[in-house]
């Protein structure tokens, strides 16, 4: 077998004929699915919005099947949303090349719709410290 950097790899038959071999490209269609967070403050079905208007505009992301935006969960710092979309007949190359336009595309339509893509997490520590150097100097003190 190759993979798509060439690489020659050697599967034992009993390895092919007990486990399943899952081959991604070479196919009609490949499935993207990409998850994105957004602020709790921010507006969910602009964000739905500009992710589906982003994948609508590439021109090498399918429109049958159409793209699809979900609701996914309420996560610990996000509202987390999926994009599942098409692309006809990719290669490894054409499916990072794809994402990578896509995620810019939403990047520029949400900050222009004022959209915060996967905030940062913030956490506030709080608690006391105590430092008691009489032994670290006492330590520091031999070692001179």
């Amino acid at each position: 077998m190759r993979t798509e950097n060439n690489e020659t790899l050697t599967v034992p038959n009993t390895e092919l004929t007990a486990n399943s071999i899952v081959r991604l490209y070479g196919r009609e269609q490949y499935r993207v699915a990409m998850e994105v967070g957004i602020e709790y403050d921010d507006d969910v079905d602009a964000a739905m919005d500009g992710l589906r208007a982003a994948a609508e505009s590439h021109r090498e992301i399918l429109n049958d099947p159409e793209p699809r935006v979900y609701f996914d969960e309420f996560g610990d710092d996000a509202v987390l949303l999926e994009i599942r979309y098409w692309i006809r007949d990719p290669t490894r190359r054409d499916v990072r090349r794809v994402r990578s336009e896509f995620g810019l595309d939403v990047k520029s339509r949400f900050e222009a719709a004022g959209l915060t893509i996967s905030p940062a997490s913030e956490h506030e520590l709080s608690g006391h410290l105590d430092v008691d150097g009489s032994a670290g100097d006492a330590e520091a003190d031999r070692n001179r």
